[in-house]
């Protein structure tokens, strides 16, 4: 059914009957329909992307627990303690990666957490990548720096220090050119 146009007594402005064409209803609701199974897959992935980053962190939790025991028992070398300290640092690290990643995705696919700090509350897709680079930066070091301590002096711990530097000048950089554009 078309939509009849009518002249209203102002004077010729033409409107709209209150008739909708029906090939716009079904575009309307396909839309609607594309847009809850794309809200659909994203809330699977944050709350997967969310249970990991317990799961992380609680095995972080259980290991501090575990490690605190040997510390306090002086079952531990001082090499040890820092191997252990290093490794559990990388584990809660990448639970809170994974955390933010969770509430990055809720923020652009759902609607803004009040009350985050202005570095959390992600407006974009750009931002989240520039978050998580920037974490994963952190993550690598941290775990280069562990690979530096238990170095048993066989391994080619600098072939792997130049390949992991590599990574970190390229992500670097790819962090400086998103930050030119936006300035």
């Amino acid at each position: 059914m078309l939509c009849m146009k009518s002249v209203d007594s102002t004077g010729g402005i033409c409107k709209l009957e209150s008739q909708k064409f029906p090939i716009l209803q079904k575009k309307e609701m396909g839309n609607r329909f594309l847009i809850y199974c794309i809200k659909g897959l994203a809330a699977i992935g944050l709350l997967g992307i969310f249970a990991l980053s317990v799961a992380v962190m609680l095995y972080g939790m259980v290991e501090t627990v575990h490690a605190a025991g040997g510390i306090l028992q002086n079952q531990h070398s001082e090499k040890d303690i820092i191997v252990i300290v290093v490794g559990i640092v990388d584990f809660f690290l990448l639970g809170i990666t994974a955390l933010l990643v969770a509430v990055g995705l809720y923020e652009l696919f759902f609607k803004p957490i009040a009350g985050l700090p202005d570095w959390i509350n992600i407006k974009n897709m750009d931002q989240l990548k520039v978050m998580l680079i920037t974490v994963a930066i952190l993550v690598m070091s941290i775990s280069f720096m562990g690979k530096v301590v238990t170095w048993n002096g066989e391994d080619d711990i600098m072939g792997y220090g130049i390949a992991l530097g590599l990574v970190i000048i390229g992500l670097s950089y790819f962090l400086s050119i998103k930050q030119q554009k936006e300035s």
